[in-house]
């Protein structure tokens, strides 16, 4: 079965406002990670400081981390 076998004209309606909502939560993780720091400083129970990543950076592509990274220069 190929995807367009079961594409229906109404389905359009849904498929766009599940598109901007879908960009528009991008958009605004972008804009928590522009604003924050990549790596953060985690204490351990044991009481070992080390670095970790934002958590947020798993819900942006890599493609805009790179971007990032190359304008910090």
């Amino acid at each position: 079965m190929n995807l367009g076998d079961s594409y229906e004209e109404s389905d359009e309606e849904e498929l766009i406002k599940i598109y901007i909502e879908t960009h528009q939560f991008y958009r605004r993780l972008k804009k928590e990670v522009k604003n924050s720091d990549l790596m953060y400083e985690h204490t351990n129970k044991a009481g070992a400081t080390n670095f970790i990543k934002n958590p947020l950076l798993f819900s942006i592509p890599p493609n805009y981390l790179v971007c990032r990274a190359g304008s910090e220069r």
